[in-house]
């Protein structure tokens, strides 16, 4: 299971940057950046908006571990893939391992605390 912390760890080092160095580009503590990178807290808001924009990309996708841009022409998918398109998300979901559970629960956690910062709930 890739967590959260994982993907931001990766992308600062595809960047071949430390800690530091983000944390000055989002000026907060560097300590922020090891905890969020340690799964010992999520960020807030603000800083998840900002560390989405550091590294080009989409809240969404910083919390999905997907940079779509990056993604092969849709053209090139294999149609086999879509053969279980007509399953409902609940049966997907149930479809998947535990550590698989775990991911898609940490990204709905980070989207709610996200759009309820941004005051987007409805």
């Amino acid at each position: 299971m890739t967590t959260f912390g994982c993907r931001v760890r990766k992308l600062r080092n595809r960047r071949h940057v430390n800690q530091a160095t983000v944390a000055a580009a989002l000026h907060i503590n560097k300590t922020n950046i090891s905890l969020w990178e340690l799964n010992k807290e999520l960020p807030e808001g603000a800083y998840l908006e900002a560390l989405a924009d550091y590294y080009e990309m989409s809240v969404e996708e910083l919390i999905a571990g997907t940079n779509y841009a990056a993604e092969a022409d849709p053209s090139e998918v294999d149609e086999s893939a879509h053969a279980e398109e007509n399953l409902t998300t609940s049966e997907m979901y149930n479809h998947l391992p535990p550590s698989g559970k775990e991911t898609v629960e940490e990204i709905v956690r980070l989207l709610y605390n996200f759009h309820k910062e941004k005051g987007w709930l409805v």
